[in-house]
């Protein structure tokens, strides 16, 4: 009927044929374990002193790091804004230099229109300059003579001068 050899077990050597084109289901050889298993309440096994002691010293270490260099964090700070307030500074006052010399070769040019914007950027960069003050009042005179647009801003500029 069937070959016995290479481990076969006698149930495969000793099916029958089966009918043409019927499925038939195949023996097990091995019963399916129930499922038997009952759970109980019960405490929670303890996590043990060394998680809570670890967490602890890790926790404390951060914070005797976060003290101690807190200072010198502060220190670099206070540098870094001092250093940022100087570059702002040179700059404006390169910028102010560039925009009255700008607005001086405007002037000479006839350009008024132009002169008035340098100017007035200039005086906005330094309010209290006494030079700008005067360049930005006479190039404003000059532009309300020639057009009522700029008299109110002359008005303006009268009443904080």
């Amino acid at each position: 009927m069937g070959y016995m050899g290479m481990g076969l077990q006698q149930w495969i050597y000793g099916m029958q044929p089966r009918k043409p084109f019927s499925v038939e289901p195949k023996k097990t050889f091995t019963a399916l374990p129930k499922y038997s298993r009952t759970f109980k309440l019960q405490p929670s096994k303890p996590v043990g002193n060394f998680y809570i002691i670890f967490s602890l010293l890790l926790l404390s270490f951060f914070l005797v790091v976060v003290f101690v260099k807190k200072p010198a964090f502060l220190e670099h700070a206070r540098k870094v804004q001092v250093q940022k307030a100087e570059r702002i500074e040179v700059f404006n006052k390169e910028a102010f230099l560039f925009l009255m010399k700008s607005g001086k070769s405007r002037l000479q040019d006839n350009n008024v229109i132009g002169a008035y914007s340098e100017f007035k950027l200039a005086h906005n960069l330094c309010p209290k300059n006494k030079e700008a003050m005067d360049l930005l009042f006479n190039t404003t005179y000059i532009l309300c003579a020639n057009n009522n647009a700029f008299c109110k801003e002359l008005d303006v500029l009268v009443n904080n001068f």
